[in-house]
């Protein structure tokens, strides 16, 4: 049987349309910056650049990008640049500041997550439609429920918005019209056109869970006469009748790749098989008892924490659970940054290759999370799964002590397995040079040192390889010792005076040096800053200072392998190798190590994990960056 509703185009179908209605229109210069979630119109355009109909650029700083395109508006040429989300979308407001005042026509594209997500912690997910307030003239949030219409017009009224001001009505279009409303607003609809009123503006877009509106009207505008244009009763602004900026803001699903990408990956990383546990679990039945399933040590319940742990409202139901993880053998998944948790005994080294890669992780049948466990996929799959059958403990049932009845008891192979596989993982990860046997040599560093990890591969790395504090179950001497709470003050004191930082709330790779500065000067004490190298080239001018300003004791690490090698264990890594290095992996020319001696760094470079061990043994004193070169 015929459905009567077309299956909606894909995420790669959408981008293509996209790109080409705007090329179409004259939009011939293009300026990309490399990003997951943007990756479908990466690819569009790559397959354009090949051709010569388009001239491409790739930056991989957005702020950067953004004033390109502005350059070329300003002989002529009509530029768009595109951008990942999350912080990202951020990064070119300057930009598109100065297109406003300068009346300057500019396409800003910025690929989404799905509306839905907005407003519930999910990764590099925020309000961005909205986000250029004022100074766009016509904005759309396109979903993928929309289909390629809405998308065809959305893209052609900006274009004749960007050259030709926004005075001209908008029911001309034929789209569908939505009128504003403040107190219905229809929180997961694109933005549409309203019709021109005197002090109505042309363009208004709700926002899915925003903190404080519901809904927020937005305007192209002349310069406002509030004092306060950001407030919420700040007066509506008319549309301007000059060139300028727009935006368009599109939600991109997965698949993110074209299909041969997605079934090479997908033949390179088989699934792993499932253990034997029955998968949905009604909400008003318990799970079963593990050992009664599939035997001993095949399934059973995990602890996950992440970053963001909350404050002291729920501390009492933590320590709770810290002692039923010990005395009901839980394994903990803790993220680099989940502060004490890491180094519980029960904490579990390469947990999410061990949720991704093997049958252990199909196994777990219920759990509790506790902060914002985002930073993989196959944790936050794992997460969805458990929520789906309503076997997820969250962070306000910690807080009332109402967990344990949810968290079976495993058997002590369950937890025995867990540690052993992630030691198993770790020794593999480690065996040869590379970025993770650098992370393991860092984080185990004997120093009293804080660190502020980087985003994308450099965290993970960490997550997968940083050392617990924990004793393996098959190494005790007493079994009746299993369910003792370690000493912690005792076991790596340094390590656990140590304080681990990073930038997870939108998880960008911008402004990890300069973060890292204010933690160091603002604390007194000494921090290592580990990136990737493209993140170190995304935050260039932290390197320089006033020559009277107060210096900390900083030690940048780069852990350089040459661009964005995160690219290359997802699907990207997959597609043709032109389109692979230049819009993905982006390696760059400069040398990290030059470029912080001239701006008065003290510089070193290793190559291998001796004189990586020795430069770690050194104290950090002053501005220092210690380039690691690796394969």
């Amino acid at each position: 049987m015929c459905s009567d509703n077309p299956p909606l185009p894909g995420s790669m179908a959408r981008a293509r349309e996209l790109v080409e209605i705007l090329v179409s229109k004259g939009v011939r210069n293009w300026y990309y910056a490399p990003g997951s979630r943007d990756a479908p119109l990466g690819y569009a355009l790559a397959g354009l650049a090949e051709t010569r109909a388009i001239d491409l650029v790739v930056r991989i700083d957005e702020r950067d990008a953004a004033f390109m395109a502005l350059g070329a508006a300003r002989v002529g040429k009509l530029a768009a640049v595109v951008m990942t989300s999350g912080t990202a979308v951020g990064n070119v407001l300057p930009a598109v500041m100065e297109a406003y005042h300068a009346q300057l026509p500019l396409l800003i594209v910025s690929a989404d997550r799905p509306a839905s997500l907005r407003g519930t912690g999910a990764n590099q997910t925020t309000w961005q439609p909205g986000m250029f307030r004022n100074f766009v003239g016509f904005e759309a949030d396109l979903q993928p429920e929309d289909g390629l219409a809405a998308l065809r017009e959305a893209a052609l009224r900006a274009v004749e918005v960007s050259l030709n001001g926004s005075r001209e009505n908008a029911t001309n279009l034929g789209m569908a019209l939505a009128e504003f409303s403040p107190n219905q607003p229809d929180l997961n609809r694109p933005l549409r056109n309203t019709p021109t009123d005197p002090g109505r503006s042309l363009s208004s877009t709700p926002l899915h869970n925003a903190p404080t509106n519901p809904a927020v009207q937005f305007a192209s505008a002349t310069p406002p006469s509030s004092p306060d244009p950001l407030c919420a009763d700040a007066p509506t602004i008319p549309p301007h009748e000059f060139p300028g900026p727009v935006h368009l803001n599109v939600s991109f699903v997965e698949p993110l790749v074209p299909a041969e990408v997605e079934a090479a990956f997908a033949a390179k990383h088989p699934a792993p098989a499932p253990a034997s546990v029955p998968v949905p679990v009604p909400a008003s039945e318990p799970v079963s008892a593990p050992d009664a399933v599939a035997g001993p040590g095949f399934t059973g319940s995990v602890i996950i924490v992440g970053d963001n742990q909350g404050g002291p409202d729920w501390r009492a139901g933590e320590r709770d659970l810290w002692e039923l993880a010990t005395s009901c053998h839980l394994p903990v998944l803790a993220e680099p940054t989940a502060g004490r948790w890491r180094h519980h005994p029960n904490a579990v080294r390469a947990a999410s290759r061990i949720v991704g890669e093997t049958a252990l992780g199909s196994g777990v049948t219920s759990g509790a999370v506790i902060g914002r466990a985002t930073l993989t996929r196959p944790i936050a799959r794992l997460l969805k799964r458990l929520k789906g059958m309503n076997s997820l403990v969250k962070m306000s049932e910690l807080a009332q002590g109402s967990f344990a009845s949810q968290l079976t008891e495993n058997s002590r192979k369950w937890l025995e397995n867990w540690r052993e596989e992630g030691e198993r993982l770790a020794a593999e990860l480690t065996r040869e040079w590379g970025i993770h046997q650098a992370a393991c040599a860092i984080w185990e560093a004997e120093q009293d040192i804080d660190l502020f990890l980087g985003a994308s591969l450099t965290i993970r790395a960490f997550d997968a390889v940083a050392g617990t504090s924990g004793v393996l179950p098959s190494e005790r001497g007493n079994p009746a010792d299993s369910d003792r709470v370690p000493d912690l003050k005792r076991i790596h004191e340094p390590r656990l005076s140590r304080r681990v930082f990073t930038n997870r709330g939108l998880a960008g790779i911008d402004g990890t040096i300069a973060s890292a500065w204010g933690v160091a000067l603002a604390s007194g004490r000494a921090v290592r800053a580990v990136m990737g190298d493209v993140t170190f080239f995304h935050d260039l001018g932290a390197l320089s200072y006033g020559s009277l300003e107060t210096t900390p004791n900083l030690q940048v690490i780069v852990l350089d392998n040459g661009g964005g090698e995160i690219f290359a264990g997802l699907e990207h890594g997959q597609a043709a190798p032109p389109v692979r290095e230049r819009m993905f992996l982006t390696p760059q020319r400069p040398d990290p190590a030059a470029l912080a001696a001239a701006a008065g760094w003290v510089v070193e470079t290793v190559r291998n994990l001796g004189d990586l061990r020795a430069a770690l043994a050194r104290p950090v004193n002053g501005l220092s960056l210690l380039r690691v070169v690796l394969p």
